[in-house]
């Protein structure tokens, strides 16, 4: 059992000894028996790890007949979605063995270790990644139209690890990862007073966000149907749909620069840090993180907060484009425009072609050349800048809303030049796109579901934008300099703060 001891000046994890078993019920729920009998312990995020070689004899839930749809599955090591094409990369790709209802990523029985009990041995070096299906998975176009209830991995270890150690990466055979909650540096955090926006980290862990492994979505155009193996549990906010996702992991990131305590930010701590070492894992294993619209979900910036709170060197070179090319989205979807870019043909619409998304495309002039511009609608500048546009659709504008706050983030926390992308800091904290965003007044606010406008002070034109982004946006604002510019540290309670 996981069990948390604070003190007043100090934060002692306890994680109960290993000890001697055949069985265990996983955090979200996914229960093994195994043969022989091993010593079994727990990683700081609660996940276990087993001590040698295993055979699993049983898996409840189960798929118990054998006819599809196949349920429940589970496998060892997965391997990150294809990247070897165009499509693979920006959609889908992942071959899996844990729901054969997922969309778009083809279910193997051969990857299901659970199809045929007992298994055969499964050697140390192996993460085991067990799958809780939901009941009623229809196939709809809808937000939370996931298949899977639920993810848990267990990791089959030669030894113990430290005791709070970090769980190695879920994908691929690296498992080499090491780390543990000492390493955790809180004094790169901010000590942001909230006038209420920001979210509190109780609630942020009763939602399960980023509890368990981080099983990332395919990455693409369609995030909304049931692209890949990911779950409810598992996905921040709970929804496979990309702004619903970015929302998620704007609220761990405000939660933990706010004034709460060291011992309150452990949990969140440990969960965003799991879930960089899970996308560090899958970039080692080849993963590309391109993407368009929504579902453009701020990987590296995840790998890149995570690094920063571990201070490990390797995650953040992984996330810089000099070491990566353009493997992450925000290197894909941000960029400064070049005369390229303005004699380029430009396709018909530069949205998906519905009826709610019909934006024609607007050429790039001479005088935009050197301005950082976004391409988010159903495109990148990488492999389809023709639907890259002047003007994006403003129905589409905020759904980037997250990434607003999560970029005034990073840049208050110096972490610019680790990410490596000057477009994508200039375009969102500058707003070339949105004129005058940093200055709307935050006088005139009300929830609208779940959104809140921030009115703008010449012309009352509302935006939606996510609540937390309002008050951020705000301090950003009150750190301006005389030039318009960001400051970094923006003064007062935004300044980095000892450990406590």
């Amino acid at each position: 059992m996981l069990r948390i001891v604070a003190g007043i000046f100090l934060l002692f994890i306890w994680v109960e000894p290993a000890w001697a078993d055949t069985s265990l019920t996983a955090p979200l729920g996914n229960s093994i028996t195994w043969t022989p009998s091993r010593t079994v312990g727990q990683y700081a995020n609660g996940d276990y790890y087993i001590v040698g070689s295993i055979s699993i004899t049983d898996k409840s839930p189960k798929d118990v007949d054998g006819v599809a749809p196949h349920l429940h599955g589970c496998e060892v090591n997965p391997e990150p979605p294809d990247s070897t094409s165009v499509s693979n990369a920006l959609m889908q790709g992942m071959t899996h063995g844990l729901d054969s209802r997922i969309r778009f990523n083809m279910y193997s029985a051969a990857l299901n270790l659970c199809a045929l009990l007992p298994t055969a041995t499964i050697n140390a070096g192996s993460s085991i990644v067990l799958g809780k299906s939901l009941t009623n998975c229809t196939q709809s176009n809808k937000a939370d139209s996931q298949c899977i209830e639920a993810i848990d991995v267990v990791t089959v270890v030669s030894e113990a690890p430290p005791a709070n150690s970090f769980r190695p990466p879920f994908s691929g055979t690296d498992k080499s990862f090491a780390a543990t909650t000492a390493s955790i540096r809180y004094n790169v955090l901010h000590d942001w007073k909230s006038r209420g926006a920001l979210p509190k980290l109780a609630e942020l862990e009763s939602e399960c966000i980023f509890l368990g492994p981080v099983f990332i979505l395919s990455s693409g155009t369609q995030s909304w149907e049931k692209l890949a193996p990911t779950s409810r549990c598992n996905t921040p906010r709970g929804k496979a749909y990309g702004r619903a996702t970015n929302w998620g992991i704007l609220d761990v990131m405000a939660a933990l620069n706010s004034d709460a305590k060291d011992t309150a930010k452990q949990t969140m701590a440990i969960r965003i840090i799991q879930a960089a070492i899970d996308i560090y894992g899958q970039y080692n294993a080849g993963r590309w993180f391109a993407g368009a619209g929504g579902f453009c979900w701020a990987a590296k910036e995840v790998l890149v907060f995570g690094a920063s709170l571990l201070n490990n060197e390797p995650m953040m070179l992984a996330a810089h484009p000099d070491n990566s090319g353009h493997r992450w989205c925000s290197t894909t979807i941000f960029k400064h425009v070049e005369s390229s870019d303005v004699s380029l043909t430009r396709a018909p619409y530069c949205g998906a072609n519905t009826p709610k998304v019909t934006t024609k495309c607007v050429a790039f002039t001479t005088e935009m050349i050197g301005r950082a511009q976004q391409c988010a609608n159903f495109g990148n500048w990488i492999h389809n800048p023709d639907r890259c546009s002047a003007i994006v659709n403003p129905e589409y504008y905020w759904i980037a809303s997250s990434y607003v706050g999560i970029a005034m983030i990073l840049s208050k926390m110096s972490l610019e030049e680790e990410v490596g992308w000057p477009a994508f800091f200039e375009y969102l904290l500058s707003r070339n796109a949105w004129p005058d965003e940093r200055y709307y007044s935050f006088a005139k606010r009300s929830n609208v579901g779940g959104q809140v406008p921030c009115i703008h002070k010449s012309n009352s034109d509302q935006l939606n934008i996510d609540d937390t982004v309002c008050e951020l946006m705000d301090k950003h604002r009150d750190g301006a300099a005389t030039d318009g510019s960001i400051s970094k540290d923006g003064g007062g309670a935004g300044s980095p703060q000892p450990a406590r």
